[in-house]
């Protein structure tokens, strides 16, 4: 129903009502009931018809807008694309570019390869010919340390050979290879018989290896081992003693060096080593 039709019946509804005078007052009251139920439906009629209205303009503006929206969107996305098609042509041209590098770089490693091969074939030849040279001279060394073995072998087999190789080693200024030397003899003939005879001076030639060291004290250790074991032994305890005291004079005690150069002067006056305690011990201002 339209607006018009609606209010057309609303006024010949209310025209009607007062010339009416037949119905009854039951009839009447029912008629404005109805009237007024169909005014309250027109104003709802209306309000949702405004309500329609509104809704209907504001999504046609919406759509306006979205249409626009779109239209803009479009045009930007063609730009968009050309732009980003460009750039994939120039990325595309950079990735060529550096797989053109790529492939120089590869031929040039190839070739530096190729070289490199070349040379460690040659060093590896040299290294061949070199390990020829070394293992001959490795036999000849191992050959010649087979020699000084048997040598040093058959050397301390024979005791008094042994300590007299000792003795000049200490002399031409190797105390350490005098020491080990005797040493190895020690160990060697400590358990066969008649060693007892050779064993004063190889405790000797054990202190002049460290004196010739300046190892005093160590020195005097090994002197001290003739001088308890062997004290009856007239060829090595005399030097024993008086190295004794020249040992302890190193030291600085010197109360003890002149009661070792008084001992060796005492007992054997006319042995070297009796003469110079003497000669040691007046140095020392002692009697």
């Amino acid at each position: 129903m339209s607006r018009a039709g609606a209010r057309a019946l609303a006024a010949l509804l209310l025209g009607w009502a007062p010339a009416c005078s037949y119905y009854s007052q039951a009839d009447g009251e029912r008629l404005r009931d109805e009237v007024f139920a169909l005014r309250t439906q027109l104003t709802a009629v209306q309000a949702s018809l405004g309500q329609l209205q509104e809704t209907a303009d504001g999504r046609l503006t919406k759509l306006s807008a979205d249409v626009a929206d779109l239209n803009g969107a479009a045009r930007r996305n063609d730009a968009d694309i050309g732009v980003q098609l460009e750039v994939l042509k120039g990325d595309f041209a950079r990735v060529r570019g550096q797989v053109d590098a790529l492939a120089d770089r590869m031929s040039e490693v190839e070739g530096a390869s190729a070289k490199t091969q070349e040379e460690l074939d040659l060093r590896f030849k040299g290294l061949d010919e070199k390990a020829q040279i070394e293992a001959e001279q490795s036999a000849k060394a191992r050959a010649a340390a087979e020699a000084v073995a048997q040598k040093r072998k058959a050397l301390l087999s024979r005791p008094k050979a042994a300590l007299n190789e000792a003795e000049s080693l200490i002399e031409k200024g190797n105390p350490s290879g005098a020491r080990e030397l005797v040493r190895s003899l020690e160990i060697a003939q400590r358990k066969k018989k008649g060693w007892s005879v050779y064993e004063p001076k190889a405790f000797y030639l054990i202190g002049e290896s460290y004196f010739a060291e300046g190892e005093f004290q160590k020195a005097a250790a090994a002197y001290n081992k003739v001088r308890k074991k062997y004290p009856k032994s007239k060829t090595w305890l005399p030097g024993s003693i008086l190295k004794l005291g020249i040992c302890f004079e190193k030291l600085g005690l010197n109360d003890d060096a002149r009661l070792f150069y008084r001992t060796v002067s005492s007992k054997f006056p006319k042995h070297p080593a009796g003469r110079e305690g003497r000669r040691l011990l007046s140095k020392l201002g002692g009697v």
